[in-house]
């Protein structure tokens, strides 16, 4: 005799319940655009640091015997008027560009998911005391202080433009975190853990932030 047929529960039960990185990751695959858009940003990445690698001339050196000169089979994309390769200079910039870019862009999405999960979960004095501080940041003019404040970091560290670019890129992300915040503390998932005794870092960071 044959063997039954497995019954939809025996299905789910073998194949064992889904993470939520799992979740996470097909949604992500779902997204056409998205997945377009990574790999444009990861063909952008292999030119940036393998570029250099396959051109002989590096973004410092000179090459007095071609100067001001159009592209060509010896320099891909011409020279400065002082013999620089254009395309050596090209990959070393976009090489600055792109870890700045993901650096701003990951510290800025974890001060701003921290910073709107507290003020939604707690709210109250500190709920109005963060939300007050980000409407002063919103009301400063971003590129015009950061313009200011160039002059006393260049030269220095690119690890400051970081910094400043930071601080001033956090803020409407906050305020979206913390709508949820005020949504998903309402749950009763969340209310389970605060009637355990769970404490309110550790809501806000297992329950809130994922």
């Amino acid at each position: 005799m044959s063997a039954p047929a497995a019954r939809p529960l025996d299905v789910a039960t073998a194949v064992g319940p889904t993470s939520r990185k799992g979740l996470v990751f097909r949604r992500f695959l779902r997204n056409r655009l998205a997945v377009l858009g990574l790999m444009v940003l990861g063909l952008i990445f292999v030119a940036a640091f393998v570029g250099p690698l396959v051109s002989k001339w590096n973004y410092y050196e000179n090459d007095f015997d071609n100067l001001l000169s159009p592209p060509s089979s010896e320099h891909w994309f011409g020279t400065t008027q002082t013999g620089v390769d254009v395309f050596a200079q090209t990959m070393r910039g976009l090489q600055k560009s792109l870890i700045i870019g993901i650096l701003v862009a990951i510290f800025s999405t974890s001060l701003s998911a921290f910073v709107g999960s507290v003020a939604g979960y707690l709210g109250g004095r500190i709920d109005r005391s963060l939300m007050w501080f980000v409407d002063l940041l919103l009301v400063l003019p971003s590129l015009l202080v950061l313009s200011i404040l160039s002059r006393f970091y260049q030269g220095k560290s690119w690890l400051l433009l970081v910094v400043g670019l930071t601080i001033f890129d956090w803020m409407i992300t906050s305020r979206v975190v913390r709508g949820m915040a005020l949504s998903l503390r309402e749950r009763d998932f969340v209310r389970a853990a605060k009637y355990m005794g769970v404490p309110p870092f550790t809501i806000i960071v297992r329950h809130l932030l994922p």
